[in-house]
């Protein structure tokens, strides 16, 4: 072997080596090696086909090396976005349907014509990138929307609330981009989304109750849990202390004007407790008027709950 073809094969799986393993058969070209050379790297098992592009032996299968497989595959310009992207942020929601590791969701250039098993694929011409892990990716704000748009409605409001939180993105920024994607899919469920930020109903106290439970060091809960029975899902629980089985739920400043909410909630409450929880319910007025009150119910349940 010619120190040229070493020096050549040394660069190619270092470059690699920083991509989960991931190539293309161009890519290798790049690097000099031959037809025979790649052809040979697959009989020999150096590398193997991994969704439609190449990957090393002996590297991960991850999340994040299939989505750069997907990536790699679907070419320049292409980009994570919706909840691909928010996971290349490392964004904090619970886990939970958004969290779906088996669809991957990619944003191409207009006019690429593209069909990929388990992509979910959009386009646009304008998209402001970002690189993250080495994978490029839309903003965070791009992806919340993508995500929100594309995802039903009750696997995106957990998505919305936690965003709001940590200010990802705000009513304002929704707004416009319910206007720059007025004529796009999913754009009638990004407008609902905008509703139920604007309100207020629900995210707005349960970041309230989020803010008194931090301030007071309340220890134990998780914010948007999913919750299960034997029927299947209950509903999105706002703050669940899951070793102690007790759910704190809050209504939102309009919630008593809501009729089909209200049903909604009672119904679900009456599941809770028929699975064997314990349920806390407060008001905006509660957050508002009586803090200390809500955080002593809190921790009275807790210690409750643990003896």
């Amino acid at each position: 072997m010619t120190v040229d073809r070493e020096e050549r094969l040394r660069r190619f799986f270092a470059n690699i080596s920083e991509r989960d393993g991931v190539f293309s058969w161009s890519q290798a070209s790049e690097f000099g090696l031959s037809q025979y050379e790649i052809a040979n790297g697959l009989n020999t098992g150096a590398w193997h086909r991994f969704h439609g592009v190449y990957q090393l032996s002996g590297a991960p299968d991850t999340e994040r090396s299939r989505l750069r497989a997907v990536l790699t595959r679907t070419g320049p310009g292409s980009c994570a976005t919706g909840p691909s992207a928010l996971q290349l942020w490392n964004f904090d929601a619970q886990p939970g349907p958004w969290t779906n590791s088996s669809v991957s969701y990619v944003m191409l250039p207009p006019g690429r014509k593209l069909r990929v098993p388990g992509v979910e694929l959009l386009r646009d011409s304008e998209i402001e990138l970002r690189t993250v892990a080495g994978i490029d990716t839309v903003t965070r704000d791009r992806a919340v929307v993508d995500s929100l748009r594309l995802l039903p409605n009750e696997v995106g409001r957990p998505v919305l609330y936690r965003a709001l939180q940590l200010r990802w993105i705000d009513d304002k920024q929704l707004e416009r981009w319910c206007e720059a994607l007025r004529n796009r899919r999913g754009v009638d469920l990004l407008r609902a989304h905008l509703k139920d930020a604007r309100q207020g109903t629900h995210a707005e106290s349960e970041r309230l109750l989020v803010r008194l439970l931090r301030l007071h060091k309340v220890q134990g809960w998780q914010a948007n849990m999913p919750l299960f029975d034997e029927q299947g899902l209950i509903g999105i629980g706002d703050i669940v202390f899951p070793a102690l089985r007790l759910v704190v739920e809050v209504d939102g400043r309009a919630w008593h004007s809501d009729y089909e909410r209200f049903q909604r909630d009672r119904t679900r409450q009456n599941r809770l407790i028929n699975s064997g929880c314990r349920v806390l319910r407060f008001t905006w007025t509660d957050l508002t008027d009586s803090p200390l009150s809500v955080i002593s119910q809190i921790n009275r349940a807790v210690d409750v709950s643990s003896t």
